[in-house]
């Protein structure tokens, strides 16, 4: 993957977490609250000179990162873009909410992140995990198939019974945030 642009990285240390978020919705320990979480982050994007539109999309993002699906929920579902379209249909995977996730990735459409994911995701040695290499499962022709990865997630998502995340798909989501965020963070 290539580097990330020192915005994306900056972000990425305001909001780190010890671990991964999970595919499906449960709460992690160590994660902030909504009061502690956006003073955070408005305050850098005020350091960064960010406002409108991308400032909302890193709040959103950020509570996503932090377990909190509901207050991303209410930020996203008002950004009629692409992008918010995106971080509004990994919301719904985690619920995990497979059908309305995947109204939300035809919303996405082809999205510039797509193909850095693809080129990301083949890179995974998904052997580990026992099902292969992760670019046979959620890359068709070569392209990020993000309803393959939706199916995989809400399979794989912890239930009432289980906890069990499967870690490739952990890591595999964790690229996709990084890589989105980028994209934000490189206007």
């Amino acid at each position: 993957m290539n580097p990330l642009n020192r915005r994306t990285q900056a972000f990425l240390e305001l909001i780190a977490t010890d671990s991964l978020p999970a595919l499906g919705p449960e709460i992690r320990a160590g994660v902030k609250s909504k009061r502690e979480l956006l003073p955070a982050i408005d305050a850098f994007c005020s350091d960064q000179n960010i406002t409108g539109l991308p400032r909302e999309l890193l709040r959103s993002a950020g509570l996503l990162w932090h377990d909190d699906l509901e207050g991303s929920h209410e930020i996203s579902q008002c950004i009629k873009t692409a992008d918010g379209s995106f971080l509004h249909g990994i919301m719904h995977r985690r619920e995990p909410d497979n059908s309305n996730a995947k109204y939300w990735f035809r919303l996405v459409g082809e999205h510039a992140v797509y193909p850095k994911l693809a080129a990301a995701v083949d890179s995974v040695d998904a052997g580990e995990g026992g099902w292969g290499p992760a670019s046979d499962r959620f890359l068709a022709d070569g392209r990020w198939d993000p309803f393959a990865f939706v199916d995989a997630c809400t399979r794989s998502a912890p239930s009432r019974t289980s906890t069990a995340n499967d870690p490739i798909l952990q890591r595999i989501q964790g690229l996709e945030f990084q890589l989105l965020l980028d994209h934000f963070l490189s206007g």
